[in-house]
Parts: structure tokens; sequence; C-alpha cells
């Protein structure tokens, strides 16, 4: 088989499985839980096919999450936030550590930003006062930063133990 034909291959599983977990976004009280777990299908498609592979998997995610998943909240979360698995490897291979944070965390206030702008104009949902807004902007900040931590365990646990196990490191 095929190098390209692999990666298609892993990466239409990967976006129907990230497909089926942003759907757990429609469940109660999970609309941004469903977002994260449709992410990490993405870091492994990131570790494995490639950058534009990843980003070509998050576009076709966020196409069938607009189509089959009932949330369009959680659709419009993940439609910002979920290119991160695949934006994550370029950010860190950036060598100072407080320019990679930086980095990172501008980016994540890129993404809360228009998602909160999108959901008032486009959901209709209702705006919050300032000082909402800012509890809401803390509270993202540290769930992205749990989201990084986890996504780097992710693939540090990939590369150890799971891509062995699931043999992907045989070349044919």
């Amino acid at each position: 088989m095929g190098t390209n034909t692999r990666k298609l291959t892993l990466c239409a599983m990967m976006a129907a499985l990230a497909t089926v977990l942003l759907m757990a976004g429609a469940l109660p009280l999970a609309t941004y839980c469903g977002p994260i777990l449709a992410m990490l299908p993405l870091a492994v498609t990131a570790e494995e096919a490639g950058f534009s592979w990843a980003v070509g998997t998050y576009a076709v995610v966020t196409v069938l999450g607009a189509v089959v998943v009932p949330e369009p909240e959680a659709v419009l979360v993940f439609a910002c936030t979920g290119s991160y698995p695949a934006l994550k490897g370029p950010l860190d291979r950036i060598h100072r550590r407080w320019l990679r944070r930086a980095a990172k965390l501008a980016l994540c206030l890129i993404a809360l930003s228009l998602s909160y702008g999108l959901a008032v104009s486009v959901l209709g949902l209702p705006r919050e006062t300032p000082g909402m807004l800012a509890l809401l902007l803390v509270l993202g900040l540290f769930t992205f930063l749990l989201l990084d931590r986890l996504l780097s365990r992710l693939i540090l646990s990939w590369r150890r133990k799971w891509r062995r196990l699931l043999g992907f490191d045989r070349r044919k």
C-alpha cells in the first residue's frame, strides 16, 4: 500500500472518530467537552501524516460536524479551536520557551475571541457582562493550558507505546 493511501486511510478513520467524539458536545453540559475530545484523533493525525494532512482532516471534521452534530455551539467551538493539534507541532519547534508560550496563548486568545464573537453574532447567544467575560476568558485560557498538556502527553504516549502496538512503526 502506498504512503499516500496509508495517510488517506488514517485521516479518514481519524476524521470519523473525531466527528463521533464531537457529537459528545450534544450531551447536556458537554458543549465544550466534545470539541476537546474531537481534537485528540487530530493529534495522532498530525503526528503520523503531517501538518497538511492534519489541517485537511480538521476541515473535514468541521464540515461533517456542521452537517451531523445537533449542537451548533459545539461545532462553532471546534471550528475556532480544532486546528490546534495540527499547529502544535510547528509551535513546539519554537526554541525560546517564553516565545513558544506567548504564541500559544495568543493563538488561544484569537480562537476564544473568534468563537465568542461568532456565538453572539451568528448563533444569537446573549452578550456577557465584562466581569463574566473576563472570567470566561481566564477559564478558557486555563482549559487551553490543560489541553496543551494533555496533547503533549498523548503524543509522547503515542510515540513510546501505542504507535508500536498498533503497527504504525512498520514500513512497507
